[in-house]
C-alpha cells in the first residue's frame, strides 16, 4: 500500500468515524486485520518483534518485559493475544510504564490512574487479543501482563508482538 493510499483510507476512516477512540480501534484494525505480525504500512521504518510467546502467568501474577525504543522511533502498536483457563474469573490487564532512564519506571498503581493500560475482556476457555497504540514514546517503557483471575488453578498463556514505527 502506498503512502497516498494510506492517507486516503485513513481520512475515509476520520470521516466515518465520530470519535478519536473509534477512529483509533478503526485504524488499528485496518492496519492490523487482527494478524499481529503483519507489517503496518506506515511511513518510515518499522520493526515488528513477539516479546512474549505461550508465557503462562498464574492467577492473580504478571509477567513484564523491557522494550528499548532506539533513538527516532516514535509510536508503538502492542498487541497482546490470551488464552484463559475454562474456570477463569478475571481478564487480562496490560499495563505500560514509562521510564527515561531504564531503571525507574512508573508505579503501576500511578500508570493506571493515567489511563496507561487496557483490560482484555474474560472469554472463559477461550482467546482474546487485543491492540494498543502508544505514541510520543521515551526511550524505555515495560509491558506488564497481569491476570486478574483470582480462582484457583486458572494461569493464563500470552503472546505479546510489540510494533515499533518511526
Amino acid at each position: 500500500m502506498s503512502t497516498i493510499e494510506l492517507i486516503e483510507r485513513i481520512k475515509l476512516l476520520e470521516a466515518k468515524t465520530p470519535s478519536i477512540a473509534d477512529f483509533k480501534q478503526a485504524l488499528r484494525e485496518e492496519l492490523t486485520s487482527g494478524d499481529p505480525t503483519r507489517k503496518l504500512p506506515i511511513g518510515g521504518a518499522k520493526s515488528i518483534a513477539k516479546i512474549m510467546s505461550g508465557v503462562s502467568i498464574p492467577e492473580g501474577g504478571s509477567q513484564e518485559v523491557d522494550v528499548d525504543i532506539p533513538d527516532g522511533y516514535t509510536g508503538m502498536l502492542i498487541t497482546c493475544r490470551v488464552s484463559y483457563a475454562t474456570t477463569a474469573n478475571g481478564g487480562a490487564r496490560l499495563v505500560w510504564l514509562y521510564s527515561q532512564d531504564g531503571v525507574s519506571f512508573d508505579d503501576e498503581d500511578e500508570a493506571i490512574a493515567e489511563g496507561n493500560f487496557v483490560d482484555i475482556g474474560l472469554a472463559p476457555g477461550a482467546t482474546r487479543q487485543r491492540s494498543v497504540i502508544l505514541a510520543a514514546l521515551p526511550r524505555f517503557v515495560k509491558i506488564r501482563v497481569r491476570n486478574r483471575s483470582t480462582a484457583a488453578n486458572t494461569p493464563m498463556t500470552v503472546d505479546l508482538w510489540r510494533t515499533i514505527s518511526r
